[in-house]
């Protein structure tokens, strides 16, 4: 599975919880996977509050990902934000 895939999946709750746990300790102690981590994080949220999500991610982010208020904030966040990138 590629970094992408794998991250995506640790975000959404997918990933077993030994991987999961594997990827916890990868993305506190390497920058660049952190750095990595950010990036998929915001592409899925865009891609959220944009509409594009489908099927079992879609599933997976409403019932796993919006679980938590900070993430339930930052989509909230992105939802207002994007419309006024999109018109620039």
């Amino acid at each position: 599975m590629d970094p992408y895939r794998h991250l995506r999946n640790y975000l959404l709750g997918i990933l077993r919880e030994d991987n999961a746990e594997l990827t916890d300790g990868v993305v506190v102690s390497d920058d660049a996977a952190a750095s990595l981590l950010c990036v998929v994080e915001d592409d899925l949220v865009d891609a959220y509050a944009r509409g594009r999500l489908r099927g079992r991610l879609l599933e997976r982010f409403e019932s796993f990902y919006l679980a938590s208020p900070r993430r339930r904030a930052r989509v909230h966040f992105a939802a207002c934000f994007l419309p006024i990138v999109d018109r620039w």
